[in-house]
């Protein structure tokens, strides 16, 4: 055995020596490298290797070596490869399942990564990576064609963290491939990607094109082993496609333009057959692909563009709006004085067309730009920052704000997951509190089917814990705090309407509603409060145009919102669309808390779990939820509820039943279980909602407008004249005359635009924003039965006072708790309890 062992290294093969230099690699970079020839699996085994498929020997053992220094993996190059299943082709290489994709850098390099003074080569494979430090260069080694990317811990492919350790900044970049990367499609496609991402970090990127050996592709340690040298490789720099566009945009065009100089230029012929050429401009730029966006509701396209100017100066790569690009001002702003188009007249109409025409080729390119359920390739797919789930041809790219939603491919036990998902709930001491807030996410996803037409809100004093609890239920579609939460009440009201839209089938959580104590913020936000609740609870958006006045979708909500705030926003419309959830600051356990925040990796798992188990179901699920929702409304309808809380009690029952119902299936729960915390759930929602009805009544226009009336009253700051004196008494300065006495019928008789005004006026100086439009306040009164009206149409009467005629509302007098009352000002007297 002894003597089939190199003389060199004592632990590799001759024939695997041999096979090393024919690659041109020198022994002492074999050494540094730690090649080894495996004789058996016990090895193989403990670096990762699959004991039934992959531990093949004899073969040669080859460390990959980090841009840090170390070990972090090993490939496997057996004498006698498998055969792979797929494509029946012989295996040449063996990485372990669990190996990362990462730059492997030869011990000898590792010192120039960081100089960009010093040329830096990329090429694919071990052997080749080694044969070219063998020649004295700086060599980085990519595990395959694509391994610049990886993924990140949101499962998003990016480009390597390891090219943070390598000075790109100016620095002359050689990319080597075999020679087969012009016939392959996808080679040529990482060729291309590798090359852009380079330029982006602002390296001069020169691409080899490695001559064929008769039938064979060359990869560089042919190359080199067959006698040639590194300058001899440099020789064989193509102009990225330079030569082959310039043929390309003279064929397409029939003669009309071309590439000269590096310049795109029109071609004019002369009589005798000659060309006149003038440049359109100082560059050549291509559409490298074309972008659909898609919110759901709209599309919108994009073309990206990259160039270079006759210097050979690489431009950024820009994306331009299809609606922007015909009139090519977006050259000079992603370009700037790089790129110059000349003045002359349908010279950037010229310049359009021969950048399409040489660009008829480029790819289209389909991108989501929202969160939850679409059909892709007839497949119900749930959409998140990280793509599809369980698929992966779904491309989704959000605004910054929803960057933070995403849903991992499901692993690990489903059952595990949603017990840490249950004990959410027990972060408050009271239930109450955390059903309505679990029920929520696990309702959010149903909103492709029935729409939560209601907004929950906490409410409580500062430091009772509002944003940690609702952002840590959050944790079930992403990765949130209390300083990490995706939308807040200082975002303007067009900016919270088109986050209600994208976060399709998942909640919104908008930061703590705080008006403090200046009056005009308090009544914006009082009246961006009104909108977006309304919207919520109507499912409605603000109506758009296009800007040739065509109607445009839309930002219609499209999952569940979720806020808090230290108090809740007056007025009664939208008082009846919150689900209000009262928390105080010992309601929550902190032992509890603290280990659910620990816990939140499992919440986003058990929702993966949950998404897959509905979207394995979703035809089923889009039939019986309707049946359920009436059957649900109908249990609670005879509770004596304000007419929207039945319609919402059976919504968040629709969120904890299926919840509930998915716990069991995975084994999480009981079946007695799961029916003790219904019981539970429903009970709390029913005492909750019954508190809201309160809330509602109290909020109604005619009783705030009688209150407040009352409160005027009290103060003497309005007073009443006697129908029947001829001499109306003087009004003071801070005084305002609302009405007169009747005492003959028993009424009254207030002039409402006056009475209106001195409310407002009145809220207004107190810092409480009163909403309320003066002819809702005149049909509630008329709703109530406050006042007489003479018709159906109309509310005021024409009535005769001293010497004059009118027009006046006929208050029911006991609602002003109205007595006689002679004292010198005859001021309202204070009132007595309201009798509604």
């Amino acid at each position: 055995m002894p003597d089939i062992f190199s003389d060199e290294i004592r632990t590799l093969k001759r024939t695997h020596m041999e096979e090393l230099k024919n690659s041109s690699i020198s022994l002492d970079v074999i050494k540094e490298r730690g090649y080894i020839t495996e004789m058996g699996s016990k090895k193989l085994k403990e670096a990762g290797f699959n004991k039934t498929q992959q531990c093949l020997s004899p073969g040669i053992l080859i460390p990959l070596h980090s841009v840090d220094g170390k070990i972090y993996c090993h490939q496997l190059k057996p004498d006698h490869p498998r055969e792979d299943k797929k494509s029946g082709k012989k295996r040449k290489y063996e990485n372990p399942a669990s190996s990362k994709i990462r730059l492997d850098v030869p011990p000898r390099c590792r010192k120039n990564l960081s100089n960009p003074a010093i040329p830096i080569w990329f090429t694919e494979g071990i052997k080749k990576v080694d044969c070219l430090a063998s020649q004295g260069v700086c060599a980085v080694g990519l595990t395959g064609v694509w391994g610049f990317k990886g993924r990140n811990e949101f499962g998003q492919s990016t480009f390597l963290a390891d090219f943070d350790y390598i000075a790109l900044k100016g620095r002359h970049v050689y990319l080597v491939f075999d020679s087969d990367y012009t016939t392959k499609p996808q080679v040529r496609a990482a060729l291309d990607r590798f090359s852009e991402h380079l330029k982006r970090k602002e390296a001069h990127v020169h691409i080899i094109q490695l001559p064929q050996i008769g039938d064979d592709k060359c990869g560089v340690d042919d190359y080199i082993a067959s006698g040639h040298t590194i300058e001899e490789l440099k020789t064989l720099e193509v102009k990225e496609y330079e030569d082959k566009k310039e043929e390309t945009l003279y064929r397409k065009s029939g003669g009309k333009f071309k590439l000269e100089g590096g310049s795109i230029c029109s071609v004019k012929w002369d009589r005798d057959g000659g060309e006149d050429i003038t440049p359109l401009c100082n560059f050549n730029a291509s559409i490298k692909e074309v972008i659909i966006k898609d919110d759901g509701a709209d599309q919108a396209g994009y073309f990206k563009v990259s160039g270079i100017n006759k210097d050979g100066c690489h431009l950024p790569t820009a994306e331009v709006p299809l609606k922007s690009f015909n009139s090519m001002n977006w050259v000079t702003e992603a370009w700037n004085l790089r790129a110059i188009i000349r003045s002359e007249n349908n010279t950037e109409r010229k310049l359009r067309e021969a950048i399409m025409l040489q660009s008829e080729d480029a790819p289209v390119r389909n991108v989501f730009t929202h969160i939850g359920w679409r059909q892709v390739d007839d497949k119900q797919v749930y959409l998140s920052s990280n793509g599809g789930l369980g698929i992966d041809n779904a491309e989704v790219e959000l605004d910054q704000q929803l960057g933070r939603y995403y849903i991992p491919q499901p692993s690990g036990e489903a059952k595990e997951a949603m017990k840490h998902s249950l004990d959410m709930i027990d972060v408050s001491r009271r239930r109450e509190v955390t059903l309505p807030l679990w029920a929520s996410m696990f309702l959010s996803p149903l909103a492709d089917i029935i729409h939560p037409s209601f907004t929950l809100w906490y409410v409580g004093a500062s430091g009772s814990f509002k944003s940690t609890l609702t952002s840590l239920a959050l944790c079930h579609f992403g990765d949130f705090d209390s300083r990490h939460i995706p939308a807040s009440w200082v975002d303007t009201d067009n900016a919270l309407e088109k986050l209600m839209f994208l976060c399709k089938d998942a909640p919104l959580l908008i930061d703590d509603w705080a008006p403090g104590q200046d009056a005009g913020k308090a009544r914006q936000l009082e009246t961006r409060a009104e909108r977006i609740v309304r919207a919520q609870g109507n499912r409605q958006g603000k109506g758009r145009l296009r800007s040739d006045t065509s109607a445009r979708p839309s930002y219609i909500p499209r999952g569940m919102l979720i806020t808090s705030g230290e108090q809740l926003p007056s007025g009664h419309s939208h008082t009846a669309r919150l689900y209000t959830v009262e928390l105080e600051r010992e309601d929550i356990d902190i032992n509890n808390l603290t280990t659910a925040q620990q816990n939140t990796p499992y919440y986003r798992q058990a929702m993966a779990h949950y998404l897959t188990w509905l979207s394995g179901k979703w035809d089923s699920i889009k039939k019986s939820i309707p049946d359920d929702f009436l059957a649900l409304r109908g249990q609670v309808m005879n509770k004596g509820l304000h007419a929207r809380l039945p319609e919402v009690i059976a919504l968040l029952c629709l969120g904890l039943k299926y919840g509930l119902d998915f716990a069991v299936e995975c084994g999480a729960l009981t079946l007695e279980e799961s029916n003790e915390v219904w019981e539970e759930g429903m009970s709390a929602f029913i005492s909750q909602a019954t508190d809201q009805g309160s809330r509602v009544e109290e909020e109604r226009p005619a009783k705030r407008f009688i209150e407040i009336l009352n409160s005027l009253k009290e103060s003497g700051s309005a007073i009443l004249g006697d129908r029947n004196d001829d001499c109306i008494r003087q009004v003071g300065p801070a005084q305002t005359l609302v009405g007169w006495n009747d005492q003959q019928n028993g009424h009254v008789l207030i002039l409402g635009q006056t009475a209106y005004k001195a409310v407002k006026d009145h809220c207004r100086r107190t810092d409480e924003p009163y909403t309320i439009k003066y002819n809702a306040v005149i049909k509630d009164l008329r709703r109530m039965g406050y006042i007489d009206c003479p018709s159906q149409k109309i509310a005021t009467h024409n009535v005769c006072i001293a010497n004059g005629q009118k027009r006046v509302l006929k208050l029911r007098k006991v609602l002003l708790n109205e007595r006689e009352n002679n004292d010198e000002n005859n001021a309202f007297s204070a009132p007595g309890p309201l009798m509604l």
